[in-house]
């Protein structure tokens, strides 16, 4: 059975939802968020936390898993019927697409949170930053490199930062 177009972006959307939201949460170069900014929130955030991130694996790193399942098995004539014999095989499928309506809220309410959180940190590291910067001596400041970015090409894909 094909996939309509609508399943596939919901799938996709929801996917890469899945991964933004726990990316905030993981360790390497950047600075991570932990689990605390949930901490005295009514209900279980956290534990609703750790679905998602569970569910995010699910999707990316474990695709065998209970929310993707496959049966097959043979189709027979009715028990009753005088010639019992095999009709066919038939095969049943379920794939999780992307949580219900009240999941899809609750991982809303906890991006918000991460936004807000995110957003705090920010202002006051940017606090911290034009406070340094007050510190030196602005033709030091003015002597070193202007900072700018540069597009990544194809070959930079596979290199770390």
């Amino acid at each position: 059975m094909e996939k309509s177009n609508d399943d596939i972006m919901i799938q996709s959307y929801w996917t890469a939802a899945l991964i933004s939201y726990a990316r905030c949460f993981a360790s390497g170069k950047r600075y991570r968020l932990t689990e605390d900014i949930f901490k005295g929130l009514k209900g279980d955030p956290i534990g609703c936390h750790k679905y998602y991130k569970n569910l995010r694996d699910k999707h990316i790193a474990h695709s065998v898993n209970p929310f993707e399942q496959v049966h097959v098995g043979l189709v027979l004539s009715e028990p009753d019927n005088p010639k019992r014999e095999v009709l066919g095989v038939s095969t049943l499928s379920q794939k999780l697409i992307c949580s219900d309506v009240d999941g899809v809220n609750q991982l809303i309410a906890l991006a918000s949170i991460i936004l807000k959180e995110v957003a705090r940190q920010a202002k006051e590291y940017e606090s911290k930053t034009f406070e340094a910067g007050e510190n030196i001596p602005i033709d030091t400041l003015y002597s070193k490199a202007i900072i700018k970015t540069i597009t990544p090409g194809p070959e930079d894909a596979g290199k770390p930062r």
